[in-house]
């Protein structure tokens, strides 16, 4: 039998579900309310700080969907969309008026809030979209200005010694043949304007109206719109030309036409896409493009995305928006986008651009022109035209999240992930999709940014799963995903509906409707490019929470608390306290200060001071079966009864304030102990062998104050609790009964038993500081055989 001995060098490496034999030395069998620093160590998660109760949010059967908008250090809110209404708050718990416009709250309703809506801010902006409705276009058509309108025919060149005629409907109406040239006084009967006078003489002599517009002829009544008109001239008809609704070169055109006169110009006859439409601005003198007369130009913008507005006067509206209408082209030069007739799953703002998914298409509004989905020109592209592309894949893609990720738009459907990008400018002639990576994906998670990476869930029957997205290392651009919840499979339950990153804090939360009062924290650390941390673990909140969302280092958080709903938040800070006076970080969640107390509190002739807590409970609703504490300055602490609405304290604490709050536990389980090895590449063995008989743990501890052990042996046979006090009677110190003393040392705790039948759990559930920055064990060990 031999005497050894090992020390675990920290416990920050989260839970693992693994087989402990399988497992590293720093990692635990449960986490409960613990945050694992890399710089503090194992602590006690922060708390949260009461910010306001928002009475105002209706208690109904949807889950509310919450979107945070951080426009500036100055202006945050957060937006709660309940599928009945909007109810907007800052981060002060202050809250804004809403007002809605027409049918704006009908877009909105919906059941299920946190899968049917989707949000993206911009500015004071903020487009939300329904998945449930479907685009339409409107009945809204471009002017039909061909209904009526006469016929152009432009005398483009006087040519001596030719005829000009005009047939209509194949009947010769109007004739004029210019001079051979032979004198010098024919050159005046070669002029355009005088060709065409005398050309009109004859219409009018045949009962038609006409109008003479520098060389060109407008005919209208008598049915010319109805009619067929043609030209000759005898110059191989190119010095006159008819023109109705169509010509099919842009020269044909005359300089001058009435105002408003449309033509389609329709270029080469067997292609339709070439075809584009001009108009006459009589104003300008201009023939400008135009969209084809009588055909559809607008969507109908009830069924499009809504904007919610903040307004000068700090109130919010959320309405209709009036969208962009075709100006140019027609349904195959100009088609519709391709969210028409089908619903937007997505909503984002890429590289100067809002964009929407619907189907397997990706398409992005005009640059700096969120409001139009339709190309400027058909006659050219512009490089600040819409854009409407697919993914290609080898099967349905529906395209579900886009995630802006540097330079690139990278796409996720159920099955896959694509990217969008372009060398260069945004245009529609540079930009190109291409399918990247076949990892599954949950189509209800918005995937979350953090630094280098991408993070989105998978489910599986019960639980989910964690991916990292990430740029290959190997000098390419090639993508790969790996799960980083693969030591703990069986750990966050399925319905994960936000997931919330900070890179300042390297940690990312996932909120689910599987275990609704829990925050499952995943603790990252990258060094020079490798990972040097990956710990998960969990936070019980006591209460649902509904959204939550980092501003810088605080993490803001919507809690329903027996039935309403709160504004909280938590500092991520270390070594620090929340507020000026605490005698040291009180951890106590809903935390609130009290007043300074009167003087009328204190009654001198029993030496008790008496602390109206009424108002607290009111503000946080406290019901009987909360446990709350409460905290003086100088460090007193008091648990408060049940259903009491004031506290007596021995001693006069006149002037002084108190601290209030809801009690949260502190827990962590230890892996079962055994010797590990690691080698000099970092990988850890396991001693299998042999026996090894427990006599002792240790916990090396920072700051500290109240913690306890509990060592239990399978099916909870024997249990034995140590405890570390918060007093100290050492004659070296200068504290005395009822003082706080945070203490660092090492906490031993006897064990006595075989190392795979101990359970060691550390438990602190009182408002104190607790940090573990290490541990370790001592036994005997025993090996009959030697390995050869």
């Amino acid at each position: 039998m031999t005497l050894v001995s090992q020390n675990i060098r920290n416990l920050i490496a989260g839970v693992s579900q693994q087989p402990p034999i399988l497992r590293h030395a720093e990692q635990l069998e449960e986490q409960i309310n613990g945050f694992s620093t890399e710089t503090g160590g194992l602590q006690k998660r922060p708390p949260t700080l009461h910010v306001g109760f928002l009475s105002s949010i209706p208690v109904g059967t949807a889950k509310p969907l919450v979107h945070w908008i951080n426009r500036d250090k100055n202006e945050r809110y957060a937006v709660v969309l309940t599928g009945s209404g909007i109810y907007i708050f800052d981060d002060e718990g202050r809250e804004y008026p809403v007002q809605y416009d027409n049918s704006a709250l009908n877009y909105i309703s919906t059941s299920t809030p946190r899968t049917s809506l989707h949000c993206v801010s911009i500015a004071d902006y903020t487009f939300i979209c329904n998945n449930t409705k479907t685009v339409q276009m409107s009945g809204e058509v471009s002017a039909d200005y061909w209904a009526g309108q006469g016929a152009l025919v432009n005398v483009k060149s006087g040519q001596y010694g030719r005829t000009y005629q005009i047939f209509i409907n194949n009947v010769l109406k109007a004739e004029y043949q210019t001079p051979d040239g032979g004198e010098s006084s024919h050159v005046k009967n070669i002029d355009t304007n005088y060709i065409a006078s005398q050309l009109i003489s004859d219409l009018q002599s045949n009962g038609y109206t006409c109008y003479a517009y520098e060389g060109c002829i407008y005919i209208t009544g008598n049915g010319v719109e109805n009619s067929t008109i043609t030209t000759r001239d005898g110059f191989n008809n190119q010095a006159m030309v008819s023109i109705q609704k169509t010509t099919q070169k842009f020269t044909n055109l005359p300089p001058n036409a009435p105002h408003n006169y449309t033509v389609r110009i329709s270029g080469e006859p067997s292609e339709s896409s070439d075809d584009y439409y001009v108009q006459f601005d009589a104003n300008e003198k201009i023939w400008k493009e135009c969209v084809r007369p009588g055909i559809q130009v607008g969507f109908v913008n009830t069924t499009m995305p809504y904007t919610l507005i903040r307004n000068a006067n700090m109130t919010f509206t959320l309405k209709e928006a009036l969208w962009g209408t075709r100006k140019s082209g027609d349904e195959d030069s100009n088609p519709v986008p391709s969210f028409v007739n089908a619903p937007i799953n997505d909503v984002f703002f890429f590289r100067n651009r809002l964009g929407f998914l619907s189907g397997e298409n990706v398409i992005l509004s005009n640059s700096s022109d969120f409001f139009n989905f339709w190309y400027s020109s058909v006659v050219e592209v512009q490089d600040t035209d819409t854009i409407d592309l697919a993914v290609s894949d080898n099967k349905i893609a529906l395209l579900n999240q886009a995630i802006p990720f540097g330079e690139e738009l990278l796409l996720f459907s159920d099955t896959g992930q694509f990217s969008l990008s372009a060398s260069g400018t945004l245009s529609p002639k540079t930009a190109t999709i291409k399918n990247l990576t076949s990892f599954a994906n949950n189509s209800n998670i918005k995937p979350a940014v953090a630094g280098r990476n991408i993070y989105f869930c998978t489910e599986r029957s019960i639980y989910t799963s964690v991916k990292e997205y990430f740029t290959a290392y190997d000098n390419t651009d090639n993508k790969d995903a790996e799960d980083i919840s693969t030591h703990v499979p069986d750990y966050i339950p399925n319905g994960v509906h936000k997931i919330v990153a900070s890179t300042t804090e390297n940690v990312l939360m996932l909120l689910t409707s599987g275990a609704p009062n829990k925050m499952y924290v995943y603790k990252y650390l990258f060094i020079t490019g490798s990972k040097q941390q990956s710990a998960w673990s969990e936070w019980d909140m006591q209460g649902e929470v509904i959204g939550a969302e980092f501003f810088d280092s605080n993490l803001y958080c919507i809690i329903k608390r027996e039935g309403h709903y709160y504004l909280e938040y938590m500092k991520f800070t270390y070594n620090t306290t929340d507020f000026d006076n605490e005698p040291y970080r009180v951890y106590l969640d809903r935390k609130a200060r009290t007043t300074i107390i009167d003087v009328s509190a204190y009654d001198a002739d029993n030496n008790l001071t008496t602390i109206d807590i009424a108002p607290y409970y009111n503000t946080l609703n406290k019901l009987d079966g909360v446990p709350m504490g409460l905290i003086g300055t100088d460090g007193f602490y008091r648990e408060i009864t049940a259903g009491a609405t004031s506290v007596a304290i021995t001693g006069n604490y006149t002037g002084q304030q108190f601290f209030i709050g809801q009690i949260y536990p502190f827990k962590v389980t230890l892996s079962p102990f055994m010797i590990k090895n690691v080698d000099n590449n970092g990988k850890t063995t396991t001693t299998t062998e042999g026996r090894l008989q427990i006599r002792q743990c240790w916990l090396q501890y920072f700051n500290s104050g109240y913690f306890k052990v509990i060592v239990t042996t399978p099916l909870n046979i024997n249990s034995y609790e140590y405890r570390n006090t918060l007093y100290s009677l050492d004659s070296n110190t200068s504290s005395k009964i009822g003082d706080v003393l945070l203490k660092t040392g090492t906490f031993k705790i006897p064990i006595q038993t075989q190392n795979t039948k101990a359970v060691v759990t550390i438990v602190s559930d009182t408002p104190n500081p607790v940090a573990f920055v290490g541990a370790g064990w001592e036994g005997n060990y025993n090996r009959r055989t030697k390995a050869i």
